[in-house]
């Protein structure tokens, strides 16, 4: 940050990797060269394992600690350009695994605050990390615990068939190498042969378009993109039911726009920031 402006570096990769880390190091002395900027101190992770935070210490500044959830929800405020007293929002955070303040591990979080401090709210459930942070990188590890314990080890049979799926259950009822963690966002992160960081995205996107075409042929059925409830249906009325009694049941809704239609009107419309909680 320099002159009240941030300016965020390309993407790096994962810095485990030796290649992303020498980009990582190469980057921040272009950088700082290029904009004849001087640090006077540096902005860490609170999990002291991280590559960044390790070479971060390292460079004889002040340093200070980000919990990072918390560095997730500040990050949304300032891209919604939320003002910097503006109060505190709440933010749903799924993510990977992150050290929390109070030294276990988060994933799943449900956060109040703002660009200085946070209140954790709520979480999910802690259920166990199997393999640690081979969790975060093999995404199935966490599913196939989380299915278990919602009483769906069958589904999880049926979603994983080629996994060791038996071997990871004997792990975690031994208390092998599985800390409990409240991690969540990283069983949506199932999709196969893609970075980490794209497969939550790239399988969401997928079974999406799986939908839609199962639901092309009936252009009236609900599908993702039609509303949630009677009270989205324009019309309805907040609770007064009136759309169920005009007989317009969401299973017979005209079809909604296409997403393309969707982002066309998107560009047009005004930049709304976080909802503030009255």
């Amino acid at each position: 940050m320099k002159d009240g402006q941030a300016l965020l570096s390309h993407h790096l990769g994962d810095l485990d990797e030796a290649q992303s880390f020498e980009a990582f190091t190469r980057a921040i002395a272009d950088h700082a060269a290029l904009f004849d900027h001087r640090a006077e101190f540096v902005a860490v992770d609170l999990h002291p394992g991280y590559r960044a935070t390790e070479a971060g210490r390292r460079m004889g500044l002040p340093v200070a600690e980000v919990q990072h959830h918390h560095a997730h929800l500040a990050a949304c405020l300032g891209d919604a350009l939320w003002p910097l007293g503006a109060g505190p929002v709440a933010g749903i955070v799924l993510d990977g695994t992150g050290l929390g303040s109070d030294g276990t591990i988060w994933g799943g979080e449900l956060l109040l605050g703002s660009y200085r401090e946070v209140l954790r709210v709520a979480h999910l459930a802690p259920a166990p990390l199997p393999g640690g942070e081979a969790a975060a990188r093999e995404p199935w590890r966490n599913a196939l615990v989380r299915l278990d314990a919602a009483g769906l080890g069958d589904l999880a049979d049926r979603l994983f068939p080629d996994r060791p799926r038996e071997t990871l259950r004997r792990a975690v009822a031994a208390g092998v190498n599985a800390p409990l963690s409240s991690l969540g966002g990283a069983a949506l992160r199932c999709g196969r042969g893609l970075p980490r960081s794209g497969r939550g995205p790239a399988e969401l996107r997928g079974r999406g378009r799986d939908a839609a075409r199962g639901a092309r042929g009936n252009r009236r059925a609900l599908s993702v993109r039609g509303p949630r409830s009677h009270a989205d249906v324009p019309g309805a009325g907040r609770g007064s039911g009136r759309g169920r009694a005009a007989g317009r049941d969401l299973g017979q809704l005209p079809p909604w726009p296409r997403p393309r239609v969707l982002r066309a009107r998107a560009r047009s419309w005004p930049r709304a920031g976080p909802r503030r909680w009255r």
